[in-house]
């Protein structure tokens, strides 16, 4: 039995003062803008929501901490800093934490060849056993007990036009993926697949080619045909939502963002005898509280 807090899409943010000359160029400058005019009234308590959910990782006793993605805002080294800092109660909230980063951690090129996102967060980036994978090699493979497992992959890129916000997953990720669920030993496991970008939206269509993951029909016709047990979870979408096998060839949870006013959303997935009981959480002002009511995934 293993039990997964996941949460995502923090987007902690720094006053624009303290960013680099550099960081308001090109692409940067139009995130500057929105940030200073809206998104940063939108996510004020990320402190308290953190430790709110630490607390409640530990009430659960959790197996494993999971966060797809998109800690900062402009993924500037400033931001990244804070966001690394501010997830060390939750990194201690539970035995395992599992990660992968969204598009605002790679919001520029330059975020990218400096590894912001490895410097912070590298020593999460790691595998139990894969084929081809190593350390900050994706997929990444997490063994949570003899039956779960999660497996981790990047879809994050990084655009020159700011209104991009698109993802992709590489052909080498995807060839990995194929032959890891192809393997006897992951047949027999509830396999939890995790990554940033999410394939569709609530009402189960593709989402637009600007914002979506670019090559979601070939992910989803990996694991139609080959995660037998199991489920997708993502975040990058700011609601909370559930889609159904029945609807979409496989379970999907979307986590939405778990910081963002009015919107705070995390899951909480109990997984045993090859089946997750998913319960969703809501953020109530000064604690996370979790829905009676399950959604069963198998």
């Amino acid at each position: 039995m293993s039990k997964i807090l996941h949460l995502s899409d923090v987007h902690v943010h720094a006053p624009l003062r303290l960013l680099e000359h550099h960081d308001f160029a090109s692409k940067r400058l139009a995130g500057a803008v929105n940030l200073a005019l809206r998104r940063s009234k939108l996510f004020t308590q990320i402190p308290a929501q953190l430790a709110a959910l630490a607390k409640l990782a530990k009430a659960q006793q959790v197996d494993a901490v999971l966060c797809t993605g998109d800690y900062t805002s402009l993924g500037s080294s400033e931001e990244m800093s804070e966001a690394r800092e501010l997830m060390q109660v939750l990194i201690e909230a539970s035995p395992r934490f599992i990660t992968m980063p969204g598009n605002h951690d790679v919001y520029t090129f330059r975020a990218i060849k400096e590894r912001r996102f490895e410097q912070a967060f590298g020593e999460f980036l790691v595998s139990d056993t894969a084929p081809g994978a190593g350390r900050q090699s994706y997929p990444l493979l997490r063994h949570l007990d003899p039956n779960c497992s999660v497996v981790v992959l990047n879809s994050a890129i990084a655009h020159r036009a700011f209104w991009r916000s698109d993802g992709f997953i590489s052909e080498d990720q995807l060839k990995a993926l194929d032959t890891l669920l192809d393997q006897p030993e992951m047949q027999k496991r509830f396999i939890v697949v995790a990554t940033h970008y999410a394939p569709y939206k609530k009402n189960g269509k593709l989402d637009t080619p600007r914002h979506g993951l670019g090559n979601a029909d070939a992910l989803m016709a990996i694991l139609k045909a080959k995660l037998i047990q199991g489920m997708l979870v993502h975040g990058h979408i700011h609601h909370r939502y559930f889609l159904p096998r029945e609807q979409v060839g496989i379970p999907i949870f979307c986590c939405g963002s778990s910081t963002h006013q009015g919107r705070e959303g995390i899951w909480l997935y109990d997984i045993k005898d090859q089946q997750c009981q998913a319960y969703g959480g809501h953020w109530n002002g000064e604690d996370y509280i979790l829905e009676s009511n399950a959604h069963i995934a198998s």
